[in-house]
């Protein structure tokens, strides 16, 4: 359906780190976005990070808030 996209398979639960790792070793490109798919972590950030590494930041990591987490 979509030819930029890949799935992985392992042959058993070698746990999420494994995973991402083995992710971001076939990832192609310039810039790899890691983010869990249960959107505790705003994806909505992402292009703001991705305007960060633009400016020519080799890794930008998002740290949530405590006072983010309080309001909820």
């Amino acid at each position: 359906m979509h030819d930029n996209i890949k799935g992985l398979h392992f042959s058993g639960n070698f746990g999420k780190e494994s995973a991402i790792l083995a992710g971001l070793c076939e990832a192609q490109g310039d810039c790899a976005v890691v983010i869990d798919c249960d959107l505790q972590h705003p994806p909505e950030k992402i292009l703001e990070m991705y305007r960060l590494w633009e400016e020519g930041y080799d890794i930008v990591e998002g740290i949530k808030n405590k006072h983010e987490e309080s309001k909820r």
